[in-house]
């Protein structure tokens, strides 16, 4: 169970540092672009691929918003602690396994 939770942290790290790289235009300060949310998803979904008893799109969304909710953009979002990233994961990966057993 620590390395489903390890695995998840590590591919939000480098999704962090993909989508934050100059490559994708300009960044305001204000909000999270579209183009910043869809590559920061494109990268998490591609990263837990194939990762078993997780909904790759639910945790991703999770983390989206969570990010969303805390920085401004997925620049300011490299300054998340690692500490914080791991709690997001946990409570994340609980509200994905919370939907798998409703449906």
């Amino acid at each position: 169970m620590k390395a489903k939770y390890l695995l998840a942290s590590l591919i939000l790290v480098s999704s962090f540092l993909i989508t934050s790289c100059g490559i994708f235009g300009k960044f305001t300060k204000s909000k999270w672009s579209k183009v910043e949310r869809e590559a920061f998803m494109s990268t998490c979904v591609e990263g837990l691929a194939g990762t078993p008893d997780i909904d790759a799109e639910d945790y991703c969304n999770c983390m989206l918003e969570k990010l969303e909710d805390k920085f401004p953009n997925a620049i300011e979002a490299q300054n998340i602690d690692e500490l914080q990233l791991q709690e997001w994961a946990v409570d994340c990966l609980q509200d994905d396994g919370k939907k798998k057993k409703k449906k």
